[in-house]
């Protein structure tokens, strides 16, 4: 959840990239580097995309 809180934070902030560690589902919950980036849509909502 904490992922999830930064990438909601950035959102709120304007948006922008994040770096995060991520269990990675495909490859039995290896922990590996992500880059995200996140934008607000409105108050409620933000859309984000990223890659390992």
């Amino acid at each position: 959840m904490e992922n999830i809180r930064a990438l909601r934070d950035t959102a709120e902030s304007g948006g922008g990239f994040i770096v995060f560690i991520w269990p990675n589902p495909g490859q039995e919950d290896r922990d590996e580097l992500k880059i995200g980036y996140v934008l607000p849509v409105d108050d409620t909502w933000w859309v984000g995309s990223g890659s390992t």
